[in-house]
């Protein structure tokens, strides 16, 4: 019998958790590749770059279907600013747990959460302007 992953929301909130206390990230996201969290802190700010870059010709080419702001979340006492991206044709069941608001929407939609507001308007600010 093949095995099942089913991680819980404690195991992805430690995960991030860490990433903010810890390392200071300042952009986490969900990589669906790998399925893991990624994280960038302010000095990486060219990979940051990239990952903009990246995003704006996934969208160009119709992989990414709808870009928005996200509601805040609370994750261990920390707010995070969350921009989410509706990936055709692929579902993020990790945001729908992380969000823990039970909205089936959040199946549709990956991550990419902000420590600050700026932060996270500059960086959604930048994919429309671009895209």
């Amino acid at each position: 019998m093949d095995e099942i992953e089913t991680p819980s929301l404690e195991q992805h909130e430690n995960v991030i958790d860490a990433w903010v206390k810890k390392k200071n990230a300042t952009m986490i996201y969900w990589h669906h590749g790998i399925k893991i969290w990624e994280y960038l802190l302010d000095c990486d700010e060219d990979i940051i770059n990239g990952e903009m870059n990246n995003l704006v010709d996934q969208i160009k080419a119709g992989k990414i279907v709808n870009v928005r702001k996200g509601l805040v979340l609370d994750v261990k006492g920390t707010k995070l600013y969350p921009v989410e991206f509706e990936v055709k044709d692929m579902l993020c069941p990790t945001y729908f747990l992380v969000a823990k608001k039970g909205l089936i929407g959040h199946l549709h939609l990956t991550p990419y959460f902000f420590r600050s507001e700026g932060k996270r308007d500059q960086f959604f600010d930048y994919i429309n302007e671009h895209s």
